[in-house]
C-alpha cells in the first residue's frame, strides 16, 4: 500500500439528491463531498444518486467524476434500498470501476455495497450523519415500522464495515451502542462554515429587512427542512404565545409540511408575521443568519444540528430542544444556547434573555463561538484514513 497524504483513491459512493443540485454544475455536488472529507480535487469518484432523474454524466476527467442519477416517481426507500443491491454491481461492471473504497452516509445504502467490496477487496466506510432509529421515532404511526427496519438493517450491515466517521461524541454513542469497537471509529467534524468564507465576508446585515422591508422589528430565524421532525408546528405556536408585537419570524426551508404550516399560521393569526422564505442556496443563507436576532429550531431529533453552529457562528443566540447533538452543542440551559422545554412562559423568558438582556447574551455567545472553533479543529479526510488502515 502506497502510504503518501496524497495517493489518489478511486471512491463508489451513493447519495440522495432529490433537488438534482448536479444537473447544472456538480461543484455542488463536490462541495458536499469534500465537506465530508472526501478530497474532490485528488480522487475518481462513481456516485450514484436517488432522485433528479435518469442518467449518467461525466464531470471531470483528472480526477474522473461519474454520476449515475436514479429516479422512480417515488420516496419510498425500501425500493430505491433494494434496487441498489442490484443495480450499484451493474453500474460497477458497465464502468469498469474497482473502488478503492465503498463509501455510504445511510446503513440501508450498505446492503448494496457489502457483496462487491467482499469480491473486489474494497473497504467499506460510514460516516454518521444521523440518528435513524431515533429519527424513526419522530415519523409518527409508521415511526415503529421504520425503527424495526433500520434496526434490522443495522444489524445485518455493521460488521462488513471497516471504518466508521463519527462527527461527534452523539453519534460515535450511537455507534458504540451497536456495539461497534472504539478503535473502528474516526472522528471527523463536517465544516460547512470555513468552506462558505467567502460567502460570510460578503454578507449583508440588514438583508431580512432590505428584502422584506422590515423595520423596527425583532427577527427570529429559523432554517430546515420542513418536515415534521423538525418541529416546526410548535415553533408557530411558541411564536403565536409570545406576548410581543415587535417580532417576526423568519422560517428558510421547504418540505411536504409547508402548506400544513401556512395554514396552521393562518389558524393562529401570525400570517402576517411569519415568512416562509423557501429554499435558500448557500451564498445567501449567511446574508439571513447575520441579519437575524435570535435562532430558534425545535427539531425532534438531530445528529449534530450543524445549523446551530452556523447561526452561533453568525453571532446569533440559539434556542432548541434538549435531543442528540443539539443538546451535546448547546451543553447546560443557558452555557451556549437555551433550550425549548414546551413550556410558553419559559420559552418567553429565554426569548426577552437573548433580545434584552447583553450581558447575559454576549457571555453565551461567546461561550457558544469558541465552542465551534474548537470543535471544527477535530479533521481528517478519506485518504488519511485509508492510509493508516
Amino acid at each position: 500500500m502506497n502510504n503518501g497524504i496524497n495517493q489518489k483513491l478511486k471512491i463508489t459512493g451513493i447519495g440522495f439528491d432529490w433537488r438534482d443540485i448536479g444537473r447544472d454544475d456538480y461543484g455542488e455536488s463536490k462541495k458536499k463531498l469534500d465537506r465530508d472529507g472526501l478530497n474532490t480535487d485528488t480522487n475518481d469518484f462513481l456516485m450514484v444518486y436517488l432522485g433528479g432523474g435518469n442518467r449518467r454524466e461525466k464531470a471531470g476527467e483528472q480526477p474522473k467524476f461519474i454520476a449515475w442519477h436514479i429516479y422512480f416517481f417515488t420516496r419510498l426507500r425500501i425500493v430505491y434500498d433494494l434496487f441498489l443491491i442490484v443495480f450499484l454491481p451493474l453500474v460497477l461492471i458497465k464502468e469498469k470501476y474497482k473502488p478503492d473504497v465503498f463509501y455510504a452516509t445511510e446503513f440501508p445504502f450498505l446492503l448494496s455495497q457489502i457483496i462487491p467490496a467482499k469480491i473486489l477487496k474494497s473497504k467499506i466506510y460510514f460516516r454518521v450523519l444521523n440518528l435513524p432509529r431515533e429519527l424513526a421515532l419522530t415519523k409518527g404511526k409508521k415511526g415503529k415500522l421504520f425503527y424495526l427496519y433500520y434496526k434490522i438493517i443495522e444489524k445485518i450491515t455493521v460488521p462488513f464495515v471497516d471504518k466508521f466517521i463519527a462527527i461527534n461524541e452523539t453519534t460515535k454513542k450511537y455507534l458504540l451502542d451497536l456495539g461497534v469497537k472504539e478503535e473502528k471509529i474516526v472522528m471527523d467534524i463536517p465544516d460547512t462554515i470555513m468552506a462558505d468564507a467567502a460567502f460570510i465576508e460578503k454578507v449583508n446585515k440588514y438583508f431580512i429587512r432590505e428584502k422584506y422591508n422590515i423595520k423596527d422589528k425583532k427577527i427570529i430565524l429559523s432554517v430546515g427542512s420542513l418536515i415534521k421532525e423538525k418541529g416546526y408546528k410548535e415553533l408557530l405556536m411558541a411564536f403565536a404565545g409570545l406576548n410581543r408585537n415587535d417580532m417576526m419570524l423568519v422560517v428558510c426551508g421547504e418540505g411536504k409540511e409547508k402548506s400544513d404550516l401556512l395554514r396552521l399560521s393562518g389558524e393562529l393569526g401570525i400570517s402576517d408575521k411569519v415568512i416562509f422564505a423557501g429554499h435558500v442556496r448557500r451564498e445567501e443563507i449567511w446574508n439571513y443568519f447575520f441579519s437575524a436576532d435570535v435562532f430558534a429550531l425545535f427539531t425532534k431529533s438531530e445528529s449534530l444540528g450543524m445549523v446551530f453552529w452556523e447561526a452561533m457562528h453568525a453571532g446569533l443566540p440559539v434556542i432548541g430542544a434538549a435531543v442528540g447533538g443539539v443538546e451535546e452543542t448547546i451543553g447546560g440551559d443557558g452555557e451556549r444556547g437555551f433550550y425549548w422545554t414546551g413550556d410558553l412562559k419559559d420559552f418567553e423568558e429565554k426569548i426577552n434573555l437573548c433580545l434584552n438582556n447583553e450581558e447575559t447574551k454576549e457571555a453565551m455567545i461567546r461561550r457558544a463561538k469558541e465552542y465551534v472553533e474548537k470543535k471544527l479543529l477535530i479533521k481528517t479526510d478519506i485518504n488519511k484514513i485509508y492510509n493508516q488502515s
